[in-house]
């Protein structure tokens, strides 16, 4: 019986991979339509009595910025009294206003967003089975890495932050790495581009990867080698000279957000302990600036002086706050970030998503911290430990500095779910 339900499965994936899909797409969306259900029961100010998204109110501070690109206003939004160019990224913003000028309505947006992403993830997921030689079984397997996990599914869904984005496009990067097609090193070198865009943390993974590509990708020519770092400084390029454009100060490095100084400040602040991991941050006492700012650098300077005097006068706070965020990166199970007013006074309860994926995450870097060493010495060795260490650990490496909650760690979480799984595929399913 097995067998013959395992050569339905063949067939189906050899032969009729568009009813694969189609059943794929109907899955995706039928999560999508729940998930927007209940997207709009936590968030009911997030839409009007029609289901039309309220532009002014999405969250993170997107709002007022994709209200002023949807009515033709320009990249530009008003923060702390002043004109701001640079405080978000581009490509969530630009994105989003995209798919509103088709529709408002939340459950179509959503769907549509979830429609392109997930079946990005499909195509991909295919095409690294097909270039590897993997089975049915690893492809259904790999597909499913990202439905099973309640948290991370939930996060992937979503639309309102970066991280529903970089949650997918950081594992869609994995697997092209370890990939063998013939236009990987260009749709890597794309896929660069937007991520670098996404967030001001994406900064170290994709120089990561891109470096990791020319050193790694011996057999390929030397342009291709290079792509993804070309995307990427043209990436760079492009957001610092709108910057400076828009500024007069190019944008790059600590100054690719206008905002991430006062960002900083949360952190480096003497209350953050006492509430960081399981309160939010929102709830910090704010440092507020006792005048209206002429243009976003002044607040930014403003926020620097605070944060450079903080540290100065801090360190060992400053110490046992980064081991307090090492701690939460790899340990923590409970529910963390909540809002006391929101979801009930000081209730942190162990959560199942949060148990597995730290399981994962621990397990995936022991294992490939012992092939790494087990192989360093060879002639030839399996690069996907370089790629996934190398992920890892420049994807943290930002949280570490700043804070990171579980909705930021759920693309290196699933990157760690599919490197455990081509380890084990590996190990014992040859």
């Amino acid at each position: 019986m097995y067998k013959y339900i395992d050569k339905i499965i063949y067939d189906f994936y050899k032969n009729k991979i568009i009813f694969v899909y189609i059943f794929y797409i109907l899955l995706v969306t039928l999560l999508s339509l729940f998930f927007t259900y209940q997207l709009t029961i936590k968030l009911p100010g997030l839409i009007d009595n029609d289901n039309n998204i309220i532009i002014s109110n999405i969250q993170f501070g997107y709002g007022p910025l994709i209200e002023n690109l949807y009515n033709g206003q320009g990249y530009i939004k008003i923060w702390n009294g002043a004109d701001n160019y640079l405080s978000r990224l581009p490509f969530v913003p630009i994105f989003t206003t995209l798919i509103l000028n088709l529709t408002l309505n939340i459950y179509i947006f959503l769907l549509i967003k979830n429609l392109i992403f997930f079946s990005l993830f499909f195509y991909f997921v295919y095409l690294f089975c097909n270039s590897q030689n993997k089975g049915h079984i690893c492809f259904l397997s790999l597909l499913f890495i990202i439905f099973y996990n309640f948290y991370n599914l939930i996060t992937i869904l979503n639309f309102i932050n970066a991280d529903a984005y970089i949650s997918i496009l950081l594992p869609l990067i994995f697997l092209i790495l370890n990939s063998k097609f013939n236009s990987r090193s260009l749709i890597l070198g794309v896929l660069i581009f937007f991520l670098y865009l996404t967030k001001t943390t994406m900064l170290f993974p994709t120089l990561a990867i891109s470096i990791l590509y020319i050193f790694f990708e011996k057999n390929s020519f030397l342009l291709k080698r290079f792509l993804p770092l070309i995307f990427l400084l043209a990436s760079m390029t492009a957001w610092g000279t709108f910057g400076f454009l828009k500024t007069g100060v190019f944008a790059y490095g600590p100054k690719t957000s206008s905002d991430n100084q006062q960002a900083l400040n949360i952190v480096l602040n003497e209350n953050f302990h006492k509430f960081y991991p399981l309160i939010t941050v929102d709830l910090i006492p704010k440092n507020e600036p006792p005048t209206i700012f002429k243009n976003e650098w002044d607040n930014y300077e403003y926020y620097k002086k605070l944060n450079k005097k903080f540290l100065q006068n801090n360190k060992e706070r400053v110490f046992k706050d980064i081991i307090l965020k090492i701690k939460f990166i790899f340990f923590n199970i409970k529910k963390d970030s909540i809002n006391p007013k929101i979801d009930g006074q000081n209730y942190n309860p162990i959560m199942f998503s949060h148990l597995i994926n730290r399981i994962i995450v621990i397990t995936s870097i022991i294992t490939g911290i012992i092939f790494l060493f087990k192989n360093f010495n060879k002639s030839e060795f399996d690069k996907i430990e370089f790629y996934f260490l190398g992920i890892f650990f420049a994807s943290i490496f930002p949280h570490i500095i700043g804070w990171a909650t579980s909705k930021h760690l759920v693309g290196i979480f699933i990157i760690c779910h599919i490197y455990l799984f081509l380890k084990i595929k590996q190990k014992f399913f040859k």
